[in-house]
């Protein structure tokens, strides 16, 4: 004997209960009738015959087994239709008048009964990852909400209704198509987006490969209403004068832009460094450098190119000594910044021996610097002082812009000696040194450190958007060979 299993919705009547006899002769005219476990409430219940069956025969001769069933009553389905006015958005923009506007109606669409309204349900909306609200739905199962400000990542990202359920009623959620389109209002800090050296040298004079230690700077310029500068990417490409196409530097292109500041969003940097060949030309050559900007932003504008010069070094090259550099602001010359900026009066004292190799082909070498600030490694502020030092692992490039002033680069680790904690690694280290051509005045110095991501860990002269040269500290100097 076994019953057959039967389901409901919640609220519709049970249905005749019917089941299966097999084993009894024909003869003996056996039936039976059902019952099941009382409950209203959605859940599952079993169905089970009810004793003695009716014969007009002698059920002593059969030895019969009783089986069960299954009784389910299920939530009552329910369908979310979301609308969103308007369809599309620029990220980081943000939406007060006309607002961006997402609905959703909520109703019951159980089957054999017309769809039905619910109302005094929790319905959520938003888009994406962003939530406009919780709300009640109304009379007519509708809820509205706005989204004040759009922070979803460029693409395709859902509007959604969200219903969770109740014990009478299934969860469902529905979607409408929206679309984020990348945020134009993207530019340099006070100036152009490249922040880098200006002038490089090939690794030597017979050789016609250059070592380009490239930087940008980029501020969201939206005003009060903006995104994160950390969610563009930039590539650093080649532009031919006068032209709108560009090429990608290979080991330079969707660059992850990383903060100046933790506390403020909307400046970031990034940086690389990269081969550049000039081919046959002895130089120098001016390259028009374009600085393409990706991810949530977009810019690509020939009248933000910067313009750098490659030439051919006449000479083996050097660069040596010891020289300490006031972070704090003094006379006129900006503070540091970075993450790891010192908040607290000091100095950063760095050791150069930077020199091409006997052949004159490669610049090699090592760089360290030490300074002590009053800033955790995420840029939070400390209780107590972290000592940080830098040390470079392989020097990238030396150039000489003239015969007082001279640069180089080299990837670097940074380290935490307070907590021997490693903060970053293959980082980008890059110096300027500038000479008293009469050796009366102290050397100018900058000193500037960029995390492998992207973002500035130290500057010891930050103007906003670039590091700037100040006097050094005491009787220390550079020694420069040409």
């Amino acid at each position: 004997m076994t019953p057959n299993a039967v389901s409901i919705y919640y609220g519709q009547p049970d249905p005749p209960l019917t089941g299966t006899l097999s084993g009894f002769l024909p003869g003996d005219n056996v039936t039976a009738t059902y019952s099941r476990t009382s409950g209203t409430e959605p859940g599952t219940y079993a169905i089970s015959v009810n004793q003695p069956l009716s014969s007009t025969g002698d059920l002593n001769n059969y030895l019969i087994t009783y089986n069960t069933a299954a009784f389910a009553i299920l939530k009552r389905p329910t369908q979310i239709v979301v609308t969103v006015v308007p369809n599309n958005g620029i990220y980081g923009s943000c939406y007060t008048a006309p607002p961006l506007l997402i609905t959703a109606t909520l109703m019951d669409v159980t089957p054999g009964a017309p769809p039905t309204a619910l109302p005094g349900q929790q319905v959520t909306i938003g888009i994406g990852t962003q939530v406009a609200g919780q709300y009640l739905t109304d009379a007519n199962g509708f809820v509205s909400g706005n989204i004040t400000q759009l922070l979803q990542n460029v693409g395709q990202v859902p509007a959604f209704g969200n219903f969770a359920g109740t014990n009478h009623y299934a969860a469902t959620t529905g979607t409408a198509p929206f679309t984020v389109y990348a945020d134009p209002n993207v530019g340099g800090v006070n100036g152009p987006l490249y922040t880098g050296s200006q002038f490089f040298w090939t690794t030597s004079p017979s050789s016609s490969t250059a070592t380009l230690a490239l930087s940008a700077t980029l501020q969201d310029t939206g005003g009060a209403c903006h995104g994160n500068i950390s969610t563009a990417t930039v590539t650093f490409a080649i532009r031919l004068p006068g032209s709108t196409t560009y090429t990608p530097i290979p080991s330079a292109q969707n660059l992850p832009v990383g903060l100046v500041n933790p506390n403020d969003t909307t400046v970031g940097t990034a940086t690389a460094i990269a081969q550049y060949n000039i081919g046959n030309n002895p130089g120098p050559v001016n390259v028009d450098i374009a600085i393409i900007v990706g991810g949530n932003y977009i810019l690509n504008n020939p009248t933000t190119d910067s313009t750098i010069t490659i030439a051919k070094p006449g000479s083996a090259s050097a660069v040596t000594g010891s020289v300490w550099l006031n972070l704090p602001s003094f006379g006129g010359y900006y503070a540091s910044n970075g993450y790891l900026a010192n908040n607290q009066p000091g100095a950063l004292e760095l050791n150069a021996d930077v020199h091409y190799n006997k052949s004159g082909t490669n610049p090699q070498g090592s760089v360290n610097m030490t300074f002590t600030s009053y800033n955790n490694p995420d840029g939070s502020p400390a209780s107590v002082p972290h000592t940080y030092y830098v040390k470079s692992t392989s020097v990238a490039e030396l150039t000489f812009a003239s015969l007082t002033q001279v640069s180089f680069s080299a990837k670097a680790n940074v380290r935490d000696v307070s907590t021997g904690a490693s903060v970053d690694s293959a980082s980008t280290l890059q110096v300027t040194v500038t000479k008293d051509p009469n050796g009366v005045n102290p050397d100018m110095v900058s000193v500037s450190v960029q995390r492998k991501s992207g973002g500035l860990l130290i500057s010891s002269c930050w103007d906003g958007a670039k590091t700037w040269q100040k006097p050094v500290d005491g009787p220390g100097r550079m020694s420069v060979t040409q």
